[in-house]
């Protein structure tokens, strides 16, 4: 299974659940919940976009 796939599968009512496993992960950036769960909602999203238009999922991040 791919990230991009992974991600689309996600429901709705665990979109909470990780962003907070993410904020546990040693190479995250956020420790605080809130300012994760933005970030999962909308990778969800494009994850579920690009697997309904059958295209790759790419993320370049620019820590800050």
């Amino acid at each position: 299974m791919t990230a991009r796939d992974a991600l689309a599968q996600v429901d709705d009512s665990r979109l909470l659940e990780v962003a907070q496993r993410w904020t546990m992960e040693p190479l995250c950036p956020f420790r605080e919940v809130d300012d994760l769960l933005d970030l999962v909602q909308e990778l969800v999203a494009l994850a579920r976009r690009a697997k309904e238009s059958d295209e790759l999922l790419y993320c370049w991040w620019i820590p800050g």
